[in-house]
């Protein structure tokens, strides 16, 4: 572990922070700076920066740079490999064998994590403490990571840690610094098997049944018809309760009011009567 003449941690290495989105990185940079002045950079993504004492984990708080900075959720997407699934022509059977990669959100967002982490020497993930959040914290640590300097403030400590917090209070985030932990392969694993299968069962499916209804009813010849595992059954919802709201027959009601004066208080209650006729 670096240090100065003084014999206190070197503050030219420096711990990067990735929160979820702008606004979380704000509230970091605010809570973990302790109120002090910091410097804000404006770039791809606000990045703030300031030198404080803190710890990491269970370590004895020391002093360090700070470089605070988020992405805009995922940095990327899932789609199927450039290949014969290409031509709407393909069968849409095709779609559950086809390979898939990954390829970035923006490129503008990969490029800033790139620069950020350039210099540092500890990855601090603030995402959102979910399945989702889980998931982004490996996208962002697997754009960072390679940038990261191989001298780590804690030598005994992994370079990538990960914050979890349930609110973004200066309490809440200096309790969730104190309380470092390691990411959860499974949890990005299930997001991952997630945003597979709705990627295969959306397309395959939404090819499907363009093309068969298409040929059956003349009104959507030239439309898409769009199914997604999640889109679908909320669209049911949705028609399901237009159903209940057109189909609602309004029977007459009364109300009984009922004034109870005992001494000096006085109470109204309000009595409703739905009689079917």
């Amino acid at each position: 572990m670096a240090a100065d003449a003084s014999g206190e941690p070197s503050t030219s290495l420096v711990v990067l922070h990735v929160a979820e989105k702008p606004s979380v990185a704000l509230a970091i940079a605010t809570a973990l700076s302790g109120g002090q002045r910091f410097r804000s950079v404006d770039g791809a993504l606000p990045t703030h920066e300031f030198t404080a004492r803190l710890p990491l984990g269970n370590a004895a708080p020391s002093l360090r740079r700070h470089r605070v900075t988020s992405v805009r959720g995922h940095v990327f997407a899932l789609d199927f490999a450039p290949g014969p699934l290409d031509s709407w022509d393909a069968d849409p059977e095709g779609c559950f064998a086809a390979p898939t990669l990954k390829s970035p959100c923006s490129a503008g967002v990969v490029g800033h994590l790139s620069a950020v982490a350039r210099g540092a020497a500890e990855l601090v993930l603030w995402l959102d403490a979910d399945a989702e959040g889980e998931s982004i914290a490996f996208e962002v640590a697997h754009v960072c990571e390679p940038h990261l300097c191989t001298t780590n403030i804690i030598s005994s400590r992994k370079s990538v840690l990960r914050a979890r917090f349930s609110a973004v209070s200066p309490a809440a985030l200096l309790g969730a610094l104190k309380t470092l932990g390691e990411p959860d392969v499974r949890l990005a694993a299930a997001v991952d098997a997630r945003q597979e299968l709705d990627l295969r069962l959306g397309v395959a499916w939404t090819r499907y049944l363009t093309r068969r209804l298409a040929g059956r009813f003349g009104a959507l010849r030239g439309c898409l018809v769009s199914y997604g595992p999640c889109q679908t059954p909320a669209l049911g919802f949705v028609v399901r309760r237009d159903h209940e709201r057109r189909s609602f027959t309004p029977h007459p009601h009364w109300a009984v009011e009922v004034e109870l004066a005992p001494l000096t208080l006085t109470l109204t209650l309000t009595l409703t009567l739905t009689l079917t006729l």
